[in-house]
């Protein structure tokens, strides 16, 4: 543990009488190898099962792109024990500190997602900066009101002053003092970041949170949401300690500005390039032509591979069987679809 959260944790010993002492969960730091065998230790806190563990999670992701309507989505599930991304989440008390947005601004957007007037959620839109008072002012908060969650938007607004290219020692200490303070207490601690702009390759949430280095080797899961400008689909791709890798296709619901999952982004894509196949048939044969192969690949233009792949698939559902052959020609029926051999 650094001297500053030690500095902090020593201060929060002084708050009031009134206030319990377990309220602080303070974990050991060492054992024998008997007593690590031996110890049961509880499963972590989670504010998203499966996605968001107990300590820092950052979520990252080009400006405008829909971070925080994605942060505040996660904070009404929370603060109401409501859903999100089709699974129930158990209630807790919320902390969320909105440094780019004006209360006029989060309510409107508070009215758009439904979020009830008893949602267990505190708006926070000052806060002192973290690189000093801040972080003692949040163990605090932590304590009192036995918070489960923290959620902050962004959390590079709540260090001013401080340069991300030349200040990143310091950058480094608050995000630690973070995670630290977030594990001992059982908290999740949600933060905002921005990603580098989209590159010609394979995207990876951990390298493309900017100030990677400073900040992703701290963190205990690390998300990015990428999407295409003008596209409702996006990608939310994360990796943790906890978590097993993550890659989710999500759609944005205008109506209520949240995010659906649509599911692991590789099986969408096989559903859709299913769907895509068994169309394709189906308008061959509207078309009074063979639905091969071949004629498939001309169609549909896509990838020999991924017609056969998709083809295999759609029979092992059931929905399309094999024709009689033409020639050397292998054609494929819907299992409803009244084929006569020729």
């Amino acid at each position: 543990m650094n001297d500053n959260l030690a500095d902090i944790i020593n201060e929060a010993a002084k708050l009031p009488p009134d206030l319990p002492e377990d309220n602080f969960i303070y974990r050991k730091t060492q054992f024998t190898t008997a007593e690590l065998l031996e110890t049961e230790f509880p499963e972590p806190n989670w504010a998203i099962p499966g996605l968001i563990p107990e300590g820092l999670t950052i979520l990252g992701g080009r400006p405008k792109i829909g971070k925080s309507w994605m942060l505040m989505q996660i904070a009404h599930a929370i603060g109401t024990g409501g859903m999100f991304f089709g699974q129930r989440i158990e209630k807790g008390n919320v902390l969320y500190i909105a440094f780019e947005d004006s209360p006029r601004r989060l309510k409107n957007r508070m009215i758009t997602q439904q979020v009830p007037k008893d949602a267990a959620i505190e708006w926070r839109f000052e806060w002192n900066p973290f690189q000093g008072a801040g972080m003692g002012d949040l163990l605090i908060e932590i304590s009192r009101h036995k918070l489960k969650a923290v959620i902050i938007d962004t959390f590079a607004r709540g260090m001013p002053g401080i340069d991300p290219q030349k200040d990143l020692a310091i950058i480094q200490r608050v995000y630690s003092d973070m995670q630290i303070m977030a594990l001992e207490n059982g908290v999740v601690s949600l933060t905002s970041d921005h990603c580098r702009k989209m590159g010609g390759f394979d995207h990876d949430p951990i390298d493309d949170i900017i100030n990677t280095t400073s900040k992703t080797a701290i963190a205990d899961a690390i998300f990015a949401l990428y999407k295409k400008h003008g596209e409702t689909e996006a990608n939310l791709m994360g990796r943790g300690r906890d978590i097993e890798d993550v890659n989710l296709t999500l759609k944005f619901d205008g109506l209520t500005c949240s995010w659906q999952s649509l599911g692991n982004t590789e099986e969408v894509i096989t559903s859709q390039n299913d769907a895509k196949i068994f169309q394709g048939i189906q308008d061959l044969l509207d078309d009074g032509e063979t639905p091969t192969t071949t004629n498939l690949e001309k169609a549909l233009d896509m990838h020999r591979t991924s017609i056969i792949r998709g083809i295999k698939n759609l029979i092992d559902q059931g929905k399309v069987i094999k024709g009689s052959k033409i020639g050397r020609q292998q054609p494929f029926y819907p299992t409803d679809y009244m084929a006569r051999d020729p």
